[in-house]
């Protein structure tokens, strides 16, 4: 098994109404009407991200640290997003 935790930025854009969740290191981003779709979305995206990086042997940056990111994004909510690949390299 693989793990891979990755810190995003949970952004509420009050005009669209559209919760974005954004991996800075990966550049990774997905939308949703909830805190729960936008959620569900990015776990999906970086599982599937993390499929490919391993499947194709890419090189991988490691995460940056959440005092990095916040820095970065002083007023967002940052999260942790898990990805764990099993041994035939897929999401579970």
């Amino acid at each position: 098994m693989k793990n891979f935790i990755y810190p995003a930025v949970v952004l509420y854009d009050d005009e669209s109404k559209i919760f974005t969740m954004y991996f800075p290191d990966l550049t990774i981003v997905a939308e949703g009407e909830s805190v729960e779709d936008v959620f569900f979305n990015g776990k999906k995206y970086l599982n599937k991200y993390m499929e490919l990086i391993v499947r194709e042997s890419l090189e991988l940056d490691p995460p940056s640290s959440y005092e990095a990111i916040k820095k970065d994004y002083p007023q967002d909510l940052i999260v942790f997003v898990e990805c764990i690949l099993n041994d035939k390299n897929k999401a579970v």
